[in-house]
């Protein structure tokens, strides 16, 4: 099983996606942790969380961690 962790989105969509293409693409045994600061500045904010939690929902809480704030 493979770990990711990423952080400081700050409304970066697409910088989301990719992430999700690039670790769905590599393997199917994955946790992924998302750390937190996933809006402001970007200026999707919410596509950002939304996404996130449609992640979250797609392969499990069990699969996408998500820890909101810094």
């Amino acid at each position: 099983m493979k770990c990711y962790y990423c952080s400081d989105i700050h409304g970066h969509h697409d910088v989301l996606k990719q992430l999700e293409e690039k670790i769905i693409k590599e393997n199917d045994d994955f946790k992924w942790f998302i750390l937190g600061d996933l809006i402001d500045d970007g200026g999707n904010s919410f596509e950002t969380l939304n996404n996130a939690y449609k992640l979250q929902k797609k392969y499990g809480k069990e699969k996408v961690f998500i820890l909101r704030g810094n």
